[in-house]
């Protein structure tokens, strides 16, 4: 495993107040208002540096990164709308939930810094493409983020991956790259987004034991 994903595993385990010794740790924030920990200095971007040895103290972890290798399926009470959604715009019905789980973790008055909001976390310009009038009306963010990830699933050719890079990065960057771009932010939700659809295409499944 690599460091940095180490580093956003630990974080993530710790969803209160804390203090945690910095020895070269860095951190830096998105285009989409997330905040990534590193023990890497990042490259050609703005980011925070904490001095060796200095205690940090982290009051809160963005809902993107509130993930563990013992992270469970959750029930929610969309998971109806989710259903019903899916199979009218052909998408997996497991994808729209672990992406739901992963952008907000299932709160529909969930806000980036960047802007995006809701269920799904559109943005603005996403909303407005795939004619969401009402960005935080649930069920118009949720039509919003099914739409996308229907255009990029057949953009992509059914590939899951790079549909959940898409969804993170953008499709222009996934294009740019020629698959999952080499973002650290990027390459933790492909990953997180691909953790989550096993255990929900087993929840949905109707089994039991669909923890990790």
């Amino acid at each position: 495993m690599r460091a940095i994903n180490k580093v956003i595993i630990f974080f993530s385990i710790f969803l209160f107040p804390t203090a945690v010794s910095a020895e070269g740790l860095y951190a830096f924030k998105s285009a989409r208002g997330v905040v990534t920990f590193t023990s890497r200095k990042p490259m050609g971007r703005n980011f925070w540096a904490f001095a060796p040895g200095r205690s940090v103290k982290i009051r809160s972890i963005p809902l993107s990164y509130r993930f563990s290798s013992k992270t469970s399926a959750k029930s929610s009470r969309y998971d109806n709308v989710i259903s019903s959604l899916a199979q009218r715009y052909g998408v997996e019905a497991a994808l729209v939930k672990a992406v739901m789980h992963a952008e907000s973790s299932f709160n529909h008055r969930a806000k980036s810094g960047a802007g995006a909001a809701g269920l799904m976390q559109l943005m603005p310009a996403t909303a407005r493409r795939f004619g969401v009038s009402n960005i935080w009306s649930p069920l118009d963010n949720i039509v919003g983020g099914v739409k996308y990830l229907s255009w990029l699933n057949h953009e992509f050719q059914g590939n899951l991956m790079l549909v959940a890079a898409g969804y993170n990065a953008g499709e222009n960057a996934v294009k740019k790259y020629g698959g999952i771009p080499p973002y650290s932010e990027t390459k933790g939700y492909v990953s997180r987004v691909m953790f989550l659809r096993k255990l929900y295409k087993c929840d949905l499944s109707g089994k039991t034991g669909c923890g990790a």
